[in-house]
């Protein structure tokens, strides 16, 4: 189960306009590492979690782990779908 709503991460770059290819390069991570997180095939560890969260331009995990609340907070007032963890099992 993953605790990130990595939907949310993808709106993120969208926002920034940046492609995968664009994070995984600022970020050091693969463009298929990129596209497995954000489709939730993958459970990236802290390192490149960092990767990642630099690739959007963030400072580090914590920073990106703000935007992804405060994304999920924002779909919510707007009364968007926002995507649910799946049960375990």
């Amino acid at each position: 189960m993953s605790l990130l709503r990595w939907p949310l991460s993808r709106a993120i770059r969208g926002r920034r306009r940046l492609s995968q290819e664009d994070v995984a390069h600022r970020g050091g991570v693969s463009a298929k590492l990129v596209a497995a997180v954000e489709s939730e095939r993958a459970n990236p560890t802290l390192g490149r979690l960092d990767g990642l969260a630099k690739g959007l331009g963030l400072a580090g995990v914590g920073d990106l782990l703000m935007q992804i609340d405060a994304e999920s907070r924002r779909d919510e007032k707007a009364g968007a779908a926002v995507p649910r963890e799946r049960p375990a099992g």
